[in-house]
């Protein structure tokens, strides 16, 4: 079984769908206090197939980075304007400081261990202008109680896709399929293995608070929680 995205970045957007584009770009609004996104540094961890940043990346100066390859090649051909990188967002080195970082699509969940979120906060940290803005959501445990011992299953474009979860302590693994429509049906493309692992609100907070002089809750809900820091 594949690990890490390899073929599931050629379906990654279908499977993950359009409205995270405009839920960021509305926090990040939100959290400038302004209507227009203008004139900024602005750094997505965890940036996928780059959707989010093209639709940034004309007024402002945009890099992504993620551990995955075939990510990395699909934004790069998507999005021209973007500087792309791969590289980990635990510990990330860039000669820039940022205006915002995001980390959007529970991406932080990926990191397995207490340790290493409080190692990306304090790269965030690092990599923040003074009154710098770091947004990122994560799935709660509570979402992987819920979805534990699930087949979710999403259509895409000539095939489908089966996502089947199994949670265990504070983790929650996800073996995805790829189906393609080819002759006399659907044919499996290829198997991969995810893992995500979620810690208790409190202790994040807790650990955010050490490093930012500003930790909101800007959207909360019982499977997920969107939160927003200022250095």
């Amino acid at each position: 079984m594949k690990k890490n995205y390899n073929s599931f970045a050629k379906v990654y957007d279908e499977v993950v769908g359009k409205d995270y584009q405009m839920v960021y770009k509305k926090l990040i609004k939100k959290s400038l206090l302004k209507n227009t996104i203008k004139g900024k540094n602005i750094l997505e961890l965890g940036c996928g197939t780059g959707t989010i940043l093209k639709s940034l990346s004309s007024n402002n100066k945009t890099f992504g980075i993620d551990i995955s390859a075939e990510m990395i090649a699909l934004a790069k051909e998507k999005d021209t304007k973007s500087e792309y990188l791969i590289m980990s967002m635990v510990d990330f080195k860039l000669p820039e400081f940022f205006d915002i970082i995001f980390c959007p699509f529970d991406s932080i969940n990926h990191l397995l261990n207490i340790k290493n979120w409080e190692k990306t906060f304090k790269n965030v940290e690092k990599h923040l202008k003074s009154d710098g803005v770091f947004i990122f959501d994560f799935n709660t445990m509570e979402k992987f109680n819920k979805i534990n011992n699930k087949i979710i299953k999403k259509n895409i474009k000539n095939g489908y896709v089966t996502m089947e979860t199994k949670s265990f302590d504070n983790k929650c693994t996800w073996n995805i399929s790829i189906y393609y429509n080819k002759e006399k049906g659907y044919h499996l493309l290829s198997r991969e293995k995810i893992t995500e692992a979620s810690f208790p609100e409190d202790q994040i907070l807790k650990i955010l608070k050490k490093h930012f002089r500003k930790t909101k809750i800007i959207k909360k809900g019982k499977e997920r929680i969107f939160v927003s820091v200022k250095k």
